[in-house]
């Protein structure tokens, strides 16, 4: 849109875009489902740690399981396995999340060194899923990298 002067155009007035606008809108995006996290963990739909997510998993409590985006890939593939076998592998694909760091996951939850979380069934872990569904698409779409 900006390099096609789609906002210009629409306004018919030249317009002042910041140079890092596609950054600031994905930093905007992480910070929505930041605060969805935060919303999660606030309603107590949320677990964090390893051992708790396991657990919610095996309960079969768990409807969305987070990833921080830095971690490592075989913790992070163990509790995928077992995360799909409760769900089937295309909806545990698409209610699993990895799109925040650890510190921005830390900031959500309100606790130091957050690399795996869980979310039981609620409104609040549906909002989850559509924020992360958001900024995945978009830095898919706008070939943006994690800039926050």
């Amino acid at each position: 849109a900006l390099r096609r002067q789609v906002f210009a155009r629409s306004l018919k007035q030249a317009v002042a875009t910041p140079d890092d606008l596609a950054a600031l809108i994905e930093r905007l995006m992480a910070k929505r489902l930041s605060e969805a996290v935060s919303i999660a963990n606030k309603a107590g739909l949320l677990v964090a740690g390893f051992g708790k997510v396991d657990e919610s998993i095996s309960r079969g409590q768990a409807a969305v399981l987070i990833h921080a985006a830095d971690s490592a890939k075989d913790g992070a593939a163990k509790l995928d396995r077992k995360f799909k076998a409760l769900l089937g592998p295309e909806r545990a694909a698409e209610a699993t999340v990895g799109e925040l760091t650890g510190p921005e996951l830390d900031l959500a939850i309100g606790r130091s060194n957050v690399v795996h979380a869980a979310a039981s069934e609620g409104g609040a872990s549906q909002r989850i899923l559509q924020e992360a569904t958001r900024l995945r698409r978009y830095r898919s779409d706008s070939g943006a990298s994690s800039t926050t």
